[in-house]
């Protein structure tokens, strides 16, 4: 009999908190090179001996290898990610990239548990607050800044995704490919740097399954949909984005639905999701979630509001990538021959209903919520011709999970209708395990434990300058955006604040800034985004910079004083900006769509704010400047 869920994830947990002691007692430090042979080729060894375990205990309880092997995955991710960050207070990739606004974040929730925006005053969130509060919680209860409860959430996170991920699945395929399915694909196409990401886009497709397509085990019974809503509020409250190839995939559900009901008599069934139910499920969820989106509607209808938040794409980012399709035969890789496997086992169902009229409810269901995606990048193809953003590039990793799990679910199709498994033929399961899950161990190990997001969040300067275990500039750098490594510390330019301006604490502060370190560790608020697509809806990104351009036009520091206090957004209390000879620059990036973003930057004349109306303290080449009350 499968264990409950509560005693599911105690046992994890449990397992998990054993590999963080073992890390810790090995002292492991993945800056080093030797440490980063033997942590690749422990996991490797070690999830290879795991998968292993898991197809020899389910010759006797298939049941039960599935929860030993739920319980493993976790722990693998554990001590995948324990190693990965020990001897660092930094999350994966520090502040690198999307890891910036996700600190950010953060820090915004240790310092209120009111869901507003992580960077403009007065706004409500409108980035899923899920994680990001639970984070500054964290932070708050226990005394630690809130960018030092990233990682241990990102490590909560990635113990709780193939667990979860299980839960669901076993309701919708069984206990044994349920595991298989959790525990290989949420390791290979894991992204602890975007825990959000990450746990909802491995549990989206088997909600989705059971909701929209009903698909269920033997013996499972119907969810009811109060369930269903649970669950989906709870994923709208952690992350939305994959909820549109889905929903897509959704429309085409009910429109196949609908033609079915209106063919031959002999082919008519009913439909798996009633317009009722799903009126019921969307209800539920939509309750759950509103705490998130609701304040975020409001502010859209009573505010200017604009789309930036959308304008990020790349280069032939709404091609799916297919193997053999976008890259060449030599280059195909393991996961890529999975992939067609999958496509292979999907065109062999659709062939056997088609030429044998032998329905297989999950392999037609997972067809269409590969046709969701695919529906998804023409339309983010379509949208971009009209210079219309739907980030539909995110919708490639949808595709290629969805066809991993249509892969490891037609191996093991596949395997089960051979007439002959005995003899040796019955250690192909347990050598088929052992491979499988030995590629995921060192898939994970190569890509992220000893990759760049562990050794970023090892080189990241801390904001009093000092550097976690490695080096500052160690070889692959990949710099803090517009920090450089002999800028001031953030303990520095706080303390500078302090002094120009005792009576604003900083985090009631707002500063004209786009050093980042510092936004992403200060509870500040910047009155300008340092990215247009992190910008906030109703932040008005493009007026905010130019009234800081009419500032910089200004002839004399009356002028720029009196925009800075008195504009139409937010009254300005400083400004932390770069010296570039004699002018003061604040650089940020805008979207540069379709080619993701570029940088531009707003000159300051260096003489500007040296009139009575600033204090300013010179940092080398930051300079701190506070508007006088």
């Amino acid at each position: 009999m499968p264990l409950r869920p509560w005693l599911l994830l105690l046992v994890t947990a449990l397992g998990a908190a054993a590999a963080a002691l073992v890390v810790a007692a090995l002292d492991v430090r993945v800056v080093e090179p030797a440490w980063r042979e033997r942590v690749t080729w422990g996991l490797t060894c070690a999830a290879g001996l795991a998968g292993a375990a898991v197809a020899l205990v389910a010759r006797r309880s298939r049941a039960r290898a599935a929860d030993v092997g739920a319980v493993l995955a976790g722990v693998l991710l554990a001590a995948a990610g324990t190693a990965a960050l020990h001897g660092t207070r930094w999350g994966w990739a520090g502040l690198f990239a999307d890891s910036s606004f996700r600190t950010q974040m953060a820090t915004r929730y240790a310092e209120t548990a009111a869901l507003v925006d992580y960077g403009y005053a007065d706004l409500p969130a409108y980035y899923p607050p899920a994680l990001g509060w639970l984070q500054g919680r964290l932070a708050a209860v226990t005394g630690i800044e809130g960018w030092e409860a990233v990682k241990p959430v990102q490590l909560a996170v990635a113990v709780l995704v193939p667990v979860a991920a299980y839960l669901l699945w076993r309701q919708v395929v069984g206990p044994l490919p349920a595991v298989a399915v959790a525990g290989l694909v949420s390791v290979w196409t894991a992204h602890p740097q975007k825990p959000d990401e990450w746990l909802v886009l491995t549990c989206l497709l088997p909600w989705w399954l059971l909701a929209v397509r009903d698909v269920r085990a033997p013996g499972v019974e119907r969810w009811p949909a109060w369930r269903l809503g649970l669950v989906l509020g709870l994923l709208l409250l952690v992350h939305t984005y994959w909820f549109l190839p889905f929903g897509v995939a959704t429309v085409l559900a009910l429109g196949y639905d609908t033609a079915r009901g209106r063919g031959p008599v002999a082919a008519r069934r009913p439909s798996p999701l009633p317009w009722r139910r799903a009126v019921a499920i969307g209800a539920v969820g939509l309750a759950v979630s509103a705490v998130s989106w609701l304040p975020v509607l409001v502010a859209r209808l009573r505010l200017p509001a604009d789309s930036l938040q959308l304008r990020f794409a790349v280069p032939e980012g709404n091609r799916p990538p297919v193997p053999l399709l976008v890259e060449p035969l030599d280059a195909l890789d393991t996961l890529g021959v999975l992939v067609l496997v999958g496509a292979l086992w999907l065109a062999w169902a659709g062939w056997r209903w088609l030429r044998r009229r032998e329905a297989h409810d999950l392999a037609g269901a997972l067809a269409l919520a590969v046709a969701g995606t695919l529906v998804t990048l023409a339309l983010g193809a379509v949208a971009e011709r009209y210079d219309v953003g739907l980030l539909a590039f995110k919708t490639r990793d949808a595709f290629t999970m969805v066809l991993l799990v249509c892969g490891v679910l037609g191996l093991i199709d596949w395997w089960g209708r051979l007439p002959v498994r005995r003899g040796a033929a019955a250690l192909v399961p347990v050598l088929a395990a052992a491979l499988a899950a030995g590629h995921a161990g060192h898939h994970l190990a190569t890509l992220w434990v000893t990759g760049p997001p562990a050794l970023l969040a090892h080189t990241t300067r801390y904001p009093d300058g000092s550097v976690p275990s490695g080096t500052v500039g160690q070889d692959p750098y990949y710099p803090t955006l517009f920090v450089d490594p002999d800028d001031p510390s953030v303990a520095e330019v706080r303390s500078a604040w302090r002094e120009l301006r005792p009576d604003v604490p900083l985090d009631e502060a707002v500063l004209v800034t786009s050093q980042v370190d510092l936004l992403a560790t200060t509870p500040v608020h910047g009155f300008l985004a340092y990215k247009s697509i992190y910008s906030h809806p109703n932040g008005q990104f493009e007026d905010r910079v130019a009234l800081l351009e009419e500032v910089a036009r200004c002839d004399d520091s009356a002028c720029a004083a009196g925009l800075l206090r008195d504009n139409g957004f937010d009254e300005v209390d400083g400004l932390v900006l770069r010296r570039v000879g004699d002018a003061l620059v604040l650089p940020f990036m805008v979207d540069d769509f379709p080619d993701r973003t570029r940088r531009e930057q707003v000159t300051f004349p260096g003489e500007l704010f040296s009139g009575p109306e600033f204090v300013r303290r010179e940092l080398g080449p930051i300079v701190v400047v506070a508007v006088v009350p």
